[in-house]
């Protein structure tokens, strides 16, 4: 029987993986997390609204609401990924590669394929569907729309 919770419009946020987080932040370090409602680590936009606020210089992480506006929250990562060529965003999306958001934003961001399915924070089994990393940096690949496949829990 498929778990249709994760399809739910009631709730378009889901908290990140534990162990997928301590496996991201040993590689990027993150200085924010721009996830306004459940935050992992200690500097975040509680209270706030992580789309109005201005993101500080250095490296954040943000696993946005699913919904609509998933575009506004890209656009805010490829801005601080202007403003500052040190800057850095990753992002932990939905791997919905028919999306004119992907379309829009994979060609100035490097791109990793996550292998399996992830089990959100409180979420009764694992996504129905794939996700993906959509990371905008200027160091991380020489040539933005680069596609890599990552199977995270063997490193």
């Amino acid at each position: 029987m498929i778990n249709n919770s994760l399809f739910s419009a009631k709730k378009d946020n889901w908290q990140t993986p534990v162990d997928f987080w301590n496996w991201l932040n040993d590689l990027f370090i993150f200085d924010e997390d721009a996830d306004n409602e459940q935050p992992i680590i200690g500097q975040y936009f509680i209270g706030k609204d992580a789309l109005k606020e201005k993101w500080p210089d250095g490296t954040i992480y943000c696993n946005p609401p699913y919904g609509r506006n998933i575009k506004e929250w890209l656009q805010k990562g490829l801005k601080h990924k202007r403003q500052n060529p040190d800057n850095l965003s990753v992002f932990l999306l939905a791997a919905r590669t028919d999306t004119e958001w992907f379309h829009e934003y994979a060609r100035h961001s490097c791109i990793w394929l996550l292998k399996g399915r992830l089990q959100f924070i409180g979420a009764p089994s694992a996504a129905p569907f794939p996700s993906l990393l959509m990371i905008f940096s200027n160091h991380i690949s020489t040539k933005a729309g680069t596609i890599f496949p990552v199977d995270w829990r063997n490193y």
